[in-house]
């Protein structure tokens, strides 16, 4: 676990004045590092811009790819798409800052920590709702008994019950 998470420091101090490009691909790996992850099992690629300036780092995220959840209309496993792009900007200070558009390290720090970055990005562009577009591909995606259960066409004869009440009805006592 920890190898995995070297991969996503990144060494600052030494590094020159101008642009710099990093990739990452994420898989159940990078999730399982983050127990208050909202993704649990995902497949993303990230493309990172860093460019380096004497008091600042200007960090622009491009991240595609897709995670698992269950459909919020039939419940079946589905890969949902998402697109993200997210810029962070970040100044060196010798004391603390405070403010929300603007992130604050301190100027003796060695390497900078991208993975909670990557996941905050994908986690503010996530769906509002688990779901596909059904229509656009055939419902081939979509569990049909479920579908048919929620459109009312399920005859309850059809369904397999266990009846208790029924067993002790059949009871004769005495």
């Amino acid at each position: 676990m920890k190898q995995l998470k070297s991969e996503f420091l990144l060494p600052i101090q030494g590094l020159y004045i101008g642009m710099h490009q990093y990739k990452f691909e994420l898989a159940d790996a990078y999730f399982d590092m983050f127990t208050h992850s909202i993704v649990k099992k995902g497949s993303f690629d990230v493309s990172l811009d860093l460019e380096k300036k004497p008091s600042m780092l200007i960090l622009d995220f491009d991240i595609s790819g897709h995670f698992l959840a269950p459909c919020d209309v039939c419940l079946k496993q589905i890969q949902i798409p998402v697109e993200a792009a997210e810029r962070y900007l970040i100044k060196f200070t010798l004391d603390d800052g405070q403010s929300e558009e603007v992130i604050y390290l301190d100027q003796d720090d060695a390497e900078l920590d991208v993975s909670e970055f990557i996941l905050e990005t994908i986690q503010l562009h996530l769906p509002i709702k688990n779901k596909i577009d059904c229509e656009d591909n055939e419902y081939k995606d979509c569990d049909r008994s479920m579908l048919s259960f929620l459109d009312g066409n399920v005859n309850p004869d059809e369904e397999e019950r266990n009846d208790i009440w029924g067993d002790l009805k059949n009871i004769k006592l005495k």
